[in-house]
């Protein structure tokens, strides 16, 4: 379903309504395709929100993970507490050439 059935199925109703011959059948198959048209609608958001989530729950992780945890199995300074804990001593007035 899209937006040319609903187009479609208006262009019908004006017609009857203009020669005077509004049905039943016409008016419910209008209403029919916007419930149509919603529904789709809200599937398609139900969706993205889903995988919005989905990808909002793993930004999460990482995001705690490296802000919370320590890497032991490498050398590299890559999670905040590593980080914290190499510069711990070092103050807001150490120079980097005072420090080398």
């Amino acid at each position: 379903m899209n937006t040319d059935s609903l187009k479609n199925s208006i262009d019908t109703l004006r017609s009857a309504v203009e020669a005077n011959t509004v049905t039943p059948d016409i008016v419910a198959n209008i209403l029919d395709t916007i419930r149509n048209l919603i529904q789709e609608e809200s599937d398609k958001q139900n969706e993205n929100v889903v995988f919005l989530k989905s990808n909002l729950s793993d930004f999460v992780n990482k995001l705690n993970d490296f802000l919370t945890s320590v890497d032991a199995t490498d050398t590299a300074i890559n999670k905040w507490k590593e980080l914290e804990n190499f510069l711990a001593g070092i103050t807001d007035t150490d120079t980097l050439t005072g420090l080398l």
